[in-house]
């Protein structure tokens, strides 16, 4: 030790270069619907991943909305919107049929007409309501109007969908599906179908309505049917 003056301490510098401290970021949390289109769009490498969020996202939507007007139990508020939709919609379906020659008065009850009865609650009575009102349209909302837009469609695609069953049942029954007052008729029920589900929130009012109609037009007014000889 000489008698020199200490040297400070932070005159001491390290020779290896000093490194910033590096930030480390959690790795940020994606939808879950991208995280899977992620990987289903793999495959399908020029399908934008967009796209298929929209379609996936559209496709839990429509499920959600199906769900809820099965759960949907039906109730005795129910019965007010079934008895104002039957009051125009029965005389009118009545006056197309008769205008069209479409119904006479032909009663019958048969082990037929039963099984009639049985298949044409599952379709198309559940079967088309499921898709045509509970799968098209929003979910139903009492406190504003149904939308002309979402009833419009479903009307449409419900009426060109009767004329194409003429390719599974055979000519015979396209003779029926493929008349201008029958298709009238068609389009009647739709709005009145898409109205009551809008105005119960439940799947089973309209299914109720869709299977009176169908089975009162084959029992008592000479109704054809691909399920009856």
């Amino acid at each position: 030790m000489s008698g020199g003056h200490p040297i400070p301490a932070a005159t001491f510098h390290s020779s290896a270069p000093s490194t910033p401290r590096q930030r480390v970021d959690a790795k940020p949390n994606r939808p879950i619907f991208t995280c899977i289109a992620m990987r289903a769009s793999d495959p399908f490498p020029s399908v934008p991943q967009a796209l298929i969020v929209r379609i996936m996202s559209e496709a839990s939507a429509v499920a959600r909305r199906v769900a809820g007007a099965v759960l949907a139990p039906p109730s005795r508020r129910h019965l007010r919107p079934f008895a104002v939709e039957s009051a125009w919609l029965l005389p009118l379906l009545l006056a197309l049929g008769l205008a069209g020659g479409l119904m006479h008065w032909q009663p019958r009850f048969d082990m037929d007409l039963l099984r009639l009865a049985l298949v044409a609650l599952v379709a198309p009575a559940f079967g088309e309501e499921l898709l045509f009102r509970a799968a098209l349209l929003p979910a139903p909302d009492r406190s504003r109007p149904l939308p002309y837009g979402p009833l419009l469609v479903s009307v449409a695609l419900f009426v060109l969908w009767h004329p194409l069953q003429a390719l599974v049942f055979g000519p015979q029954w396209g003779e029926v599906v493929l008349d201008p007052w029958f298709l009238a008729s068609v389009a009647a029920f739709g709005v009145a179908s898409a109205r009551l589900y809008w105005n119960t929130g439940s799947l089973w009012p309209p299914v109720a309505l869709h299977w009176m109609v169908v089975v009162a037009w084959k029992a008592l007014l000479g109704g054809p049917s691909p399920w009856m000889a």
